[in-house]
């Protein structure tokens, strides 16, 4: 009887457990990082940290009750394809915590020829599901590796009343005509990066250029630098410019060129 009774203690026990395991969602987060021109970042490290509301308690595993102790770490491969299993945000408390990801590479690809160490972060991103991918949310960011990269030759039309370009960008032709448009530069980029910026046909008004977080523009009108046109949505020659190429220096852009 006394056997029975501590087989049955056991079992309860063990199907506690089992439903606890259940309660709470693991989600294996995937990704494969390249460069803007499709250079892998092989062999990089990738972080991932929690990010708790401002001013709330350490998360936990809501299931549990254990701490959510991060950061976390993985090796990217050769080809620059990683794996983490993660708890879904929906499983830890306190509510709207987020992940972040930084992806660091040293020492990347040497000078002259490389861009040598790279390192960027992801925004605040919601884990969730059984599976999911991060490839498009992270290629977005990714610096260049080689100065190939850095000169490339992507072009992105820029509409609405703002436009924030990536490091994928590198010829930006705005069509926005009607509302003074604002278009902003990353400041993750690869040293040496450059951006142009045109007005294309259609634009009337002034495009305001501004920088991200803290970096700066050399030339300023008013804390940005303002790309003004004529009427008739042709680029103009005056002071201001109607086509504007800066550059990167991991600090602020430089203007290097305009028309």
């Amino acid at each position: 009887m006394r056997r029975k009774s501590i087989f049955g203690v056991l079992l309860l026990t063990l199907c506690l457990c089992v439903s606890v395991a259940h309660s709470q969602t693991i989600t294996a987060v995937s990704g494969t990082i390249v460069d803007p021109a499709g250079t892998p970042y092989a062999n990089a490290t990738l972080k991932a940290q929690i990010v708790p509301v401002a001013g709330g308690v350490s998360p936990y595993v809501t299931a549990t009750a254990a701490p959510l102790i991060a950061p976390f770490y993985t090796k990217l491969d050769a080809k620059g394809t990683f794996l983490i299993s993660l708890v879904a945000n929906a499983s830890v408390t306190p509510d709207s915590t987020y992940w972040q990801f930084t992806i660091s590479i040293a020492p990347g690809v040497p000078l002259p020829f490389g861009t040598g160490n790279q390192s960027f972060s992801s925004g605040n991103i919601t884990v969730s599901g059984a599976t999911q991918s991060l490839t498009a949310t992270l290629n977005a960011l990714a610096p260049c590796l080689t100065k190939e990269c850095v000169g490339g030759m992507s072009v992105a039309t820029a509409s609405g009343a703002s436009y924030v370009a990536t490091c994928n960008n590198n010829t930006i032709v705005s069509t926005y005509g009607s509302t003074n448009q604002t278009i902003s530069l990353p400041n993750t980029c690869a040293v040496g990066k450059t951006f142009t910026i045109k007005i294309g046909v259609g634009g009337s008004v002034p495009i305001n250029i501004t920088a991200v977080g803290s970096a700066a523009i050399d030339a300023w009108s008013g804390a940005q630098y303002q790309l003004g046109s004529v009427a008739s949505g042709v680029p103009t020659t005056t002071a201001t410019g109607g086509s504007v190429t800066l550059r990167w220096d991991g600090t602020q852009y430089w203007i290097v060129g305009q028309i």
